[in-house]
């Protein structure tokens, strides 16, 4: 899997580009981009963005456009994005048996995951229609907001099932396109084991 963060992201994060790692873990997030670069459903598009004060993350996928915000978010929480944005896969498609099983299918092609600069166009005005139109430029969240808690698990499932809808996603909301490409993608492959996350990350911590 690879997270192709913005470049005003990588500033503020200090996200770490494959050539910028120590060896092995450099290797590693090397034959990921070789791997995986052509396959835009393991790819996930990153920006930071701020509401309030508040340092949020979006994460979006190149094919099916489906989109995970993470609020409230530190540089050091940066080793664990992979595992937020499994949590929210898994969370957004609770219930839901088959969805969850392709999502661990596509856990166990992939493996690891490293960040890359994203360079694409088309997917960076995809990420900014979504979080300017749909979600109001992060504004659309304090609805969620009960007890002075914000709902992230809410917001992330709204966003995808209500929110918004594209052409690229042939006018479905993202999290129904989404399951499409990952149930025709793993119809026939065997989830030989059920994983929370055994991948590496590009900073060489497991999870």
């Amino acid at each position: 899997m690879i997270i192709y963060a913005t470049e005003n992201t990588i500033r503020d994060y200090n996200v770490k580009m494959p050539d910028e790692l120590r060896y092995p873990v450099s290797v590693i997030a090397q034959s990921v981009i070789a791997r995986e670069s052509g396959d835009d459903l393991l790819k996930w598009g990153c920006a930071a963005f701020e509401i309030d004060g508040v340092n949020c993350l979006q994460l979006t996928n190149f094919a099916g456009l489906l989109t995970v915000f993470l609020i409230k978010w530190e540089e050091s929480d940066l080793h664990n994005l992979s595992q937020y944005l499994l949590q929210y896969l898994y969370d957004i498609y609770s219930g839901d048996s088959e969805a969850e099983r392709c999502i661990g299918c596509m856990l166990q092609e992939t493996q690891s995951v490293c960040f890359a600069k994203l360079m694409d166009g088309g997917v960076k005005t995809a990420m900014e229609s979504i979080r300017h139109v749909a979600a109001n430029d992060g504004n659309r969240f304090f609805d969620y907001i009960s007890d002075g808690v914000m709902r992230t698990r809410d917001i992330n499932r709204d966003m995808n099932f209500a929110w918004y809808t594209s052409g690229a996603t042939g006018n479905e909301h993202p999290g129904e396109y989404f399951r499409k490409l990952i149930a025709e993608r793993y119809r026939d492959t065997e989830l030989i084991h059920f994983p929370l996350w055994n991948g590496r990350c590009s900073c060489g911590r497991k999870h």
